[in-house]
């Protein structure tokens, strides 16, 4: 059997985050829809990406309520608090094996009895993925209140019962299974983690669109705290990055991660952590190789920018200097009462000149200004670079690394290496390594004697 891909995430619309009902229904159905709280529209009808959109509700609800614009503006006017809780949104991966149609008929199967059975209304829309076209997903956004005939009633609490989230995963994972095995496909999924299924593997850090877009401009964002605020300046979210990513980007420590999960389920624990070691090894050299490229490409536009503000500046003098000039020639036309032609002929040649700097300077204005800018961006790469590799305390880090790498590889012997499923490349370059590790040891042991 072949693993799937599962994916069930929840999560509440607060306004104590600044979020709206009104404008998150309308971002994930791709519509414009008249916000009547706050005044205006919350308009996404640009938006790709939305393969279907509609609205489920249970038996006997008023038409009202499939009026996407008037059932979420009756939520917002129903909540009186300024933190008040809109709804409930489920995000679910649907199976790519089953196709658009299949997965769509499945997720609103699943819908209907998970959901709306119970009371609840679900403005349901399904996307497909940026980059990845197999990545369908569905955003379900459900109501926290009783349905009446004229609006909503009291929130109904056991909807908030944690459990119903664990419950609601696995129903998931189930329907999804069933499904999949009526249509004869042999991928299944599972809800669990992998501590909870028993397997010894260390799960991958989830990059998104945003981050595959860096990296794909060459853009790497360094680790770092990320704190976000809510619209009254109160902290609502915290993120250590650094606990998370070990001072790497996250495509970087997935690749560590894949790497120590292939060698660990194939060779063990100790050369799993010895090719780990090598892969920091192997990254930090690298990106000390890169700061300093990156350092030389700032100190070649700082060198750029400094020379683009001297010829804007030089720009300025000359250009005041030909519009003193040109006032000059021009006050003398302007007093006499019959000027020669060849006056004229000087006065039209100054101006012709003061119209060529002008254009000159806004020129070297625009250059200056390009100049500046690769020289923040050159900064910033730099700063970024330089914050992996630890800065000003970069040989501590090196001696770290190094003694991390050293001591990985003292466990393990060339037949571990050898044995291994490791590529015939990775073998030679882990043996290399192994090698003047254990020569450096028998030298530094002689040298005691």
């Amino acid at each position: 059997m072949e693993e799937g891909h599962f994916h069930s995430h929840t999560r509440i619309v607060k306004r104590s985050d600044g979020r709206s009902a009104v404008a998150a229904a309308a971002y994930r159905a791709g519509e414009k829809l008249a916000n009547e709280r706050e005044g205006g529209f919350s308009d996404f009808s640009r938006r790709k990406g939305v393969l279907h959109t509609e609205i489920m509700a249970p038996d006997g609800a008023p038409d009202w309520v499939f009026d996407r614009k008037e059932l979420w503006n009756r939520v917002e006017a129903r909540e009186k608090h300024p933190r008040a809780q809109l709804a409930r949104e489920v995000e679910l991966a649907l199976p790519s094996p089953l196709g658009k149609e299949g997965a769509i008929g499945l997720l609103r199967q699943y819908v209907n009895d998970q959901f709306v059975s119970r009371g609840m209304v679900a403005d349901v829309a399904v996307h497909e993925g940026h980059s990845d076209p197999r990545n369908i997903h569905a955003h379900v956004l459900l109501t926290m209140r009783a349905l009446q005939q004229d609006g909503f009633g009291n929130k109904v609490r056991d909807w908030n019962d944690l459990k119903n989230v664990r419950q609601w995963r696995e129903a998931w994972a189930t329907y999804q299974n069933r499904a999949l095995a009526d249509a004869g496909h042999r991928v299944r999924v599972d809800h669990r983690s992998y501590s909870d299924r028993g397997i010894d593997r260390e799960p991958g850090i989830h990059e998104g669109p945003k981050v595959r877009r860096m990296k794909s401009r060459n853009y790497r964002p360094r680790s770092r705290r990320v704190e976000r605020r809510s619209w009254s300046n109160r902290p609502t979210w915290r993120v250590d990055y650094r606990q998370i990513d070990h001072g790497r980007t996250r495509a970087q420590r997935n690749h560590v991660l894949r790497w120590r999960n292939h060698v660990h389920r194939t060779s063990g624990k100790r050369l799993a952590r010895a090719v780990d070691a090598q892969i920091s090894r192997s990254q930090f050299n690298q990106a000390v190789q890169q700061a300093r490229e990156a350092g030389k490409r700032l100190r070649a536009a700082g060198k750029a920018s400094r020379r683009a503000q001297w010829l804007e500046r030089r720009a300025d003098q000359l250009l005041k200097l030909h519009r003193e000039r040109t006032s000059e020639i021009l006050s003398v036309v302007f007093r006499s009462s019959n000027p020669s032609k060849a006056l004229l002929e000087y006065a039209a040649l100054r101006q012709a000149k003061l119209s060529a700097a002008q254009q000159r300077l806004k020129d070297r204005r625009a250059t200056a200004a390009f100049a500046r800018q690769q020289a923040r961006r050159a900064a910033i790469q730099y700063r970024n670079l330089q914050s992996e590799i630890g800065g000003r305390r970069q040989d501590a880090a090196r001696k770290r690394v190094a003694a991390a790498h050293e001591a990985a590889l003292r466990n393990i012997s060339r037949q571990d290496i050898r044995r291994s499923a490791l590529s015939d490349a990775q073998k030679q370059s882990m043996l290399r390594s192994w090698e003047d590790t254990h020569q450096r040891s028998r030298s530094e042991h002689r040298s005691d004697r």
